[in-house]
């Protein structure tokens, strides 16, 4: 039998069979590969999820740790302002700190800014000098006129310049001398140098006070000599002569005399001339080093802290300061002020009076005045009572302070200008004179922090005593223990007239420092409020948050045990 033979249909189809066969095993190689690709795909997909995962947790607990710490630095921060502001607060609303500071630049250190300001003070007090010109002398001596008439001249203006030399430093004490010079200004004055007044003659009444005890053989010989001299009550001088000092024949011969009882006389015999040139008086104050309260006070004066002059020790003591600085503290709580005169030997007692304003309103300063007790009798005033004559025992007039003791025995005394808050009876014997409160009182303007004065007048009346003297003819024809006036001086520091660098000093010490305290006093206040609510809102936070992790952990807590 012959085999069978298939047609060309059925070949085709076979051959599609069998090429089917492998598309279908070449299609599951594929969906093998792509199985394997895809689970490729998925596991790298799945580890980088839990890869991103993991790092975004590590990125968060970093965040939440760094949240933490900037936090905690902040809070820190905040707490570190807070306790320095409440620092501050104690500092300036509780204690003296910032004004003990501010006092610290006042204290006289060798070396220090402060101290050489002391030492050559730029402020030059400005002296103003009244004369009394006596313009009837012949009619009162010829009995025509009853009263003497004074003429008040005046005033003729000196510039002061101070120096403090030669000083030494001991502890909180400070040594020194002074050294004055004054210059003519003839702008400020009214009238001039060589203007001639008639004045009490000093010398001629000195020497009859001095010699009223002596021996009637002492006292004729002194007589004779004036007369030859042609001394007289009253004579004639230039007025810059009377006031700066002059030396003539009679003075020279004195001056010999005065040496030969150990007596130190001044070059010239003059208001001002005791204190032209160098001061053999050496002084010694405290520095305010160890107490701030005792800057400036005296503590002695040629090394002795009492005068041995006057009957009581309160009276005799070396007490206040030399007029130029006061204890901050002391004026700060307005309490009475003293200032050493040694012209007089003695203190005198300023009061506080009222604030005031200076520099045309623009600083307050504390204005105080002499006391009103200072020249008081002591009949109105018992503790003037130790500055009465022990030997006499006799006191001054109400209103007069008798300086005799400081004046080498000569009979001078000193008052208010024109005789005011004096007994009127000083007044009867003279026509011109007229008391004025305005115009005669002696006041200071003071800082009212720091303590130094602004504005000051110190206005005194030099007198001379006629006690007569049997054998001194000249004195005849006036009364007995009659007070002449000579002339008031009037010693001012003007606040407008005051050098650049110390206005500067006072408008810094006035409103600059105001500026600083303030905004330390409220600043500090302020600085506390602000940074204590954000304290206090962490601490709320803080504690909040505490509460709710510990909650959280309860329940994961028990989720676990289940």
């Amino acid at each position: 039998m012959y085999p069978t033979l298939h047609s060309d249909l059925d070949y085709t189809k076979k051959s599609d069979d069998i090429l089917g066969s492998k598309g279908q095993i070449q299609k599951m190689g594929q969906s093998e590969k792509n199985c394997k690709h895809s689970s490729t795909k998925l596991t790298r997909d799945f580890f980088t999820k839990v890869n991103i995962a993991k790092l975004s947790k590590t990125e968060t607990y970093v965040f939440k740790n760094d949240w933490i710490l900037a936090r905690i630095l902040t809070v820190m921060a905040l707490m570190i302002l807070f306790f320095t502001s409440f620092y501050g607060i104690i500092f300036m609303w509780c204690t003296n700190g910032f004004n003990n500071i501010l006092y610290s630049n006042l204290i006289i250190n060798e070396g220090s800014t402060n101290f050489e300001i002391w030492k050559n003070p730029t402020v030059k007090p400005i002296t103003k000098i009244y004369l009394f010109n006596y313009t009837n002398i012949e009619r009162y001596e010829d009995g025509i006129d009853k009263k003497l008439n004074i003429e008040e001249k005046g005033p003729y203006v000196y510039e002061e310049t101070v120096e403090r030399v030669n000083a030494t430093f001991n502890g909180d004490l400070v040594s020194y001398q002074l050294k004055r010079s004054y210059r003519f200004i003839p702008e400020l004055s009214k009238g001039r140098q060589n203007d001639i007044v008639v004045v009490p003659n000093i010398l001629m009444l000195s020497a009859a006070a001095m010699h009223r005890y002596s021996n009637f053989f002492t006292r004729l010989t002194i007589s004779s000599g004036l007369n030859g001299f042609y001394a007289k009550a009253f004579h004639s001088l230039a007025a810059d002569r009377f006031i700066m000092g002059y030396d003539d024949d009679l003075y020279s011969l004195s001056k010999k005399m005065l040496k030969f009882q150990n007596k130190q006389p001044s070059e010239k015999l003059g208001l001002l001339s005791k204190k032209v040139g160098f001061s053999p008086i050496t002084y010694t104050m405290h520095t305010g080093l160890n107490d701030i309260n005792q800057l400036g006070s005296l503590k002695s004066i040629n090394g002795k802290d009492q005068l041995d002059m006057w009957s009581t020790k309160d009276c005799d003591r070396v007490q206040g300061t030399d007029g130029t600085m006061f204890s901050p503290k002391t004026v700060n709580r307005k309490q009475p002020i003293k200032i050493f005169m040694p012209d007089t030997c003695r203190h005198f007692d300023l009061e506080y009076k009222q604030d005031n304003k200076i520099f045309n309103g623009d600083i307050p300063s504390y204005k105080y005045v002499a006391s009103e007790y200072l020249f008081d009798s002591p009949e109105n005033h018992p503790n003037n009572q130790c500055y009465c004559e022990m030997e006499g025992g006799t006191c001054p007039m109400q209103g007069l302070f008798n300086t005799s003791l400081c004046s080498m025995g000569a009979p001078t005394f000193v008052s208010y200008p024109h005789f005011y808050r004096a007994d009127s009876r000083l007044l009867e014997s003279f026509t011109g004179l007229n008391p004025n409160k305005t115009q005669h009182e002696t006041y200071l303007d003071l800082h009212p922090t720091l303590g130094f004065p602004m504005n000051a007048r110190t206005r005194m009346q030099i007198n001379i005593q006629v006690l007569k003297t049997f054998g001194f003819s000249q004195l005849d024809k006036l009364d007995n223990e009659l007070i002449l006036p000579m002339a008031w001086v009037d010693m001012a520091v003007e606040d407008e007239s005051l050098p650049q660098d110390i206005k500067d000093l006072i408008y810094t010490a006035t409103y600059t420092v105001a500026i600083v305290k303030n905004l330390l006093k409220y600043g500090s206040i302020i600085i506390a409020l602000i940074t204590i609510i954000p304290i206090l809102a962490n601490i709320k936070y803080t504690i909040s948050n505490n509460k709710r992790t510990s909650s959280t952990k309860s329940l994961q807590k028990q989720e676990t045990d289940c």
